[in-house]
């Protein structure tokens, strides 16, 4: 149970880095050392034009954090190792956008 659980946190995770690196494409926000999770979930495509593709990325967006709020507040039967370092990346990409565009 472990492994497959610590697999799809890791797809998780994965599935928002490419959501965030999507809706961040033209922007710099200087933190390019994060690690990139190599997989992520199978999931369509997303649009190639707003505002459906605006859309689509913030509803994927907010899915896979409930997602993986679920997982992370859970009992699990036995021992999991969290991805910290993983899950603190996203978020500070998402906090340093954040604060970049508001200034």
């Amino acid at each position: 149970y472990g492994l497959t659980w610590a697999h799809l946190v890791e797809q998780l995770l994965g599935s928002l880095h490419l959501v965030l690196d999507s809706v961040y494409r033209d922007m710099e926000t200087g933190l390019q050392t994060y690690s990139t999770p190599q997989e992520s979930l199978h999931l369509k495509t997303f649009p190639g034009s707003d505002p459906a593709k605006t859309f689509v990325l913030s509803t994927r967006f907010s899915n896979l954090c409930g997602c993986l709020r679920q997982m992370l507040s859970q009992e699990f039967p036995s021992v999991v190792q969290v991805p910290v370092p993983d899950i603190l990346a996203d978020l500070f990409v998402c906090l340093f956008v954040c604060l970049f565009v508001c200034l």
